[in-house]
C-alpha cells in the first residue's frame, strides 16, 4: 500500500437538513491530500440544495436518487462509485476530526482489514445526550464483540469478497452489526482503537429518543431473522406477555383492596429495577442527580426497542415465511 492511498468517504443520507453540512465540512477539514467524498442521497427537504453548490465546486461527489434509499441501499450506492483503496462509511451526523484519516491509516499499512473506532456523543451537556452516552459506556460489551463504531472502515477490496450490505434490512439499524460479524465470520483481520474518537450527534428530545429506539428495535428484528437465521415469534411472544403483565398491574390498581395492594407491589418491583438500572447508568455519568430521569429513559427506551421489534414483526411476515421454508 502506497504511503498516501486514496480514501472514499462514504455518506449516506436521508432528509439530513439539521446534520449534514457539519458532517460534510469536517470530512474536507480531514488533513489528507488523497481523499474523495461521495453523498449517496435520497432526500425530499433542503439536504440536497445544501450540497449542491460543494458538489458544482467539485468538492463533493454528490449522487442523488428520487427514489428513497434505506441505509443499506444508500451505501451501496457510494460503494459502488468509490474508487479508493480504503474506504470510510460515515453516518450524516458524524463530525470527524481533522486527524481521523492519518490516525486510521497506520492500522491498514500494518494489515488490518477493517478498523472500529471509539463513537462518543458530541451534544453531551442535555439530558438526553448525557443518557446516551452513559448507555454506551455501560453496553459497550467485550471487545471481541465490537464489530461496528461510527467512523467505521475498511479496505475496497473486502467488498469483493463479502459483497456489499443487505438491502432487504429497511432502516437504518442491524445491517452493519450483520456486515461486520459476516467479515468476522469471512475470516477478516479486524483492529479495534479506542485511542481514535469519533463524535456523532444524537437526539436532543425524547421524541428523537423514542424515533431512535424504535428503528433499532426493527433493526434487530431484521438482524434476528435474516443474520441469525432464528424465528422471532417466542421473542415477539415474551415482550406481548410482558405487557399484559404490565398492563394489568395498573388496571388492578383502582380495585379495592386486593387488587391496589397487588398492583402497587408490582409496579412498586417495575420501578425498583428501572431504578437499579438508572443508578447503573447515573454511575457511569453524570452522578446521582441523574439516577430518576436515567431511570425513566432507560425505561422508556426498552419499551420503545420492545415496539420497533414486535412491529417490525407485524409489518414483515414474509421474512419469517422466507425462514421457515429454509428450516423445512
Amino acid at each position: 500500500m502506497s504511503e498516501t492511498p486514496l480514501v472514499s468517504i462514504v455518506i449516506p443520507s436521508y432528509n439530513e437538513e439539521r446534520d449534514i453540512l457539519a458532517c460534510v465540512e469536517a470530512a474536507l477539514g480531514i488533513v489528507y491530500p488523497n481523499k474523495e467524498i461521495i453523498v449517496a442521497d435520497s432526500s425530499d427537504d433542503r439536504t440536497p440544495a445544501l450540497l449542491h453548490p460543494l458538489a458544482e465546486g467539485g468538492s463533493i461527489r454528490l449522487i442523488h436518487e428520487d427514489r428513497r434509499l434505506s441505509v443499506s441501499g444508500a451505501r451501496n450506492r457510494g460503494i459502488r462509485a468509490a474508487k479508493g483503496d480504503i474506504l470510510v462509511l460515515l453516518n450524516a451526523d458524524v463530525v470527524p476530526s481533522p486527524d481521523f484519516l492519518q490516525r486510521i491509516l497506520p492500522h491498514y499499512r500494518n494489515g488490518a482489514d477493517f478498523v472500529i473506532c471509539e463513537s462518543e456523543v458530541a451534544n453531551q451537556g442535555k439530558i438526553i445526550p448525557d443518557f446516551l452516552h452513559a448507555v454506551h459506556v455501560t453496553e459497550l460489551g467485550r471487545e471481541d464483540d465490537l464489530v461496528w463504531s461510527e467512523g467505521w472502515s475498511c479496505r475496497g477490496a473486502v467488498f469483493e469478497r463479502a459483497g456489499l450490505f443487505d438491502e432487504r434490512f429497511p432502516g437504518a439499524s442491524g445491517e452493519d452489526e450483520a456486515f461486520g460479524r459476516n467479515l468476522l465470520r469471512l475470516g477478516f483481520r479486524r483492529v479495534v482503537d479506542h485511542s481514535i474518537p469519533v463524535r456523532h450527534i444524537t437526539p436532543e428530545d425524547l421524541r428523537g429518543l423514542l424515533h431512535q429506539m424504535v428503528g433499532r428495535g426493527r433493526g434487530e428484528y431484521y438482524f434476528t431473522v435474516l443474520f441469525r437465521r432464528l424465528n422471532p415469534a417466542p421473542a415477539v411472544r415474551r415482550i406481548l406477555g410482558r405487557w399484559v403483565i404490565l398492563a394489568g398491574l395498573i388496571a388492578a390498581l383502582p380495585l379495592f383492596p386486593l387488587g391496589t395492594a397487588l398492583g402497587a407491589a408490582g409496579i412498586l418491583l417495575v420501578g425498583i429495577r428501572a431504578l437499579r438500572s438508572g443508578l447503573r447508568l447515573a454511575r457511569s455519568h453524570g452522578g446521582l442527580v441523574r439516577v430518576l430521569p436515567f431511570a425513566g429513559l432507560n425505561f422508556l427506551r426498552f419499551r420503545a426497542l420492545e415496539y420497533g421489534f414486535v412491529f417490525a414483526h407485524w409489518r414483515a411476515p414474509q421474512h419469517l415465511d422466507g425462514w421457515r421454508q429454509e428450516r423445512q
